[in-house]
C-alpha cells in the first residue's frame, strides 16, 4: 500500500488494492496455491469482474495446477495415483493429466501406479540449425577480429607503453666491436 497521510487515501486504496494483495499472497502461499487463488477469486469475484481480470485469474489457476503436477513429475519417476492427486492438490484421481503433451503418463490400473515423464520442449530443428550456423559464423568473425586487433599497430600503440629501444651490441666475428657497437 502506498504511503500516505490521508486516511481517505488509505481507505480508497484498501477497497481497490486489497483483493489483488490477497491474490498475490495466495499465489505465493505454500500448499495448494491454485485452491487458495480460486478461493480469493470467489471471495472477490465482483471486483475482479469489474476490472475484467477473471479470465486472467482463471489462467493463473490453471497454470498453478499444471505446475503442481509437473513438479511432482520431476520429483518421482513412478508414484501411486492417490499420492499424485494428494501431492499435486488434484480434486480426484480421475482428473485429466494434461492433454497438451507436456507430460507423458503411463497408468497401471492393476498396480494403481502412474508413471510420469516430462516431455522435453521441441523446437523447429531447421530454425535451430540455421541459428547455430549463424552463431558459428559470428564466433569465427569475432576470433578473426580479435587476431587483427592484437596485431594492429594503432591498437598496439594504445596498449603498449612507449619504451626506448635498448641498444645491444653484437660482437663481430673476431670478437671486436665496430663503430656502431658502443
Amino acid at each position: 500500500m502506498p504511503n500516505g497521510r490521508s486516511s481517505a487515501l488509505t481507505r480508497a486504496w484498501k477497497l481497490v488494492g486489497d483483493p489483488y494483495v490477497a491474490l498475490a499472497t495466495a499465489a505465493q502461499s505454500s500448499g495448494d496455491k491454485a485452491g487458495a487463488v480460486e478461493k480469493v477469486l470467489n471471495d472477490n469475484r465482483k471486483v475482479f469482474s469489474d476490472d475484467g481480470a477473471v479470465g486472467l485469474i482463471m489462467r493463473i489457476i490453471r497454470e498453478l495446477r499444471h505446475h503442481a503436477v509437473l513438479s511432482v513429475a520431476k520429483s518421482f519417476s513412478s508414484i501411486p495415483l492417490t499420492e499424485l492427486a494428494a501431492r499435486a492438490y488434484l480434486d480426484s484421481d480421475t482428473v485429466t493429466l494434461f492433454k497438451q503433451s507436456k507430460l507423458l503418463v503411463e497408468v497401471s490400473i492393476s498396480e494403481g501406479i502412474v508413471r510420469l515423464e516430462v516431455v522435453p520442449e521441441k523446437v523447429n530443428s531447421e530454425e535451430v540449425v540455421s541459428k547455430f550456423e549463424r552463431l558459428n559464423v559470428l564466433r569465427q568473425e569475432m576470433e578473426r577480429l580479435e587476431a587483427v586487433a592484437q596485431l594492429h599497430p594503432a591498437l598496439l600503440q594504445r596498449h603498449l607503453k612507449p619504451t626506448p629501444l635498448l641498444t645491444y651490441s653484437f660482437p663481430n666475428q673476431r670478437g671486436r666491436r665496430t663503430w656502431y657497437d658502443k
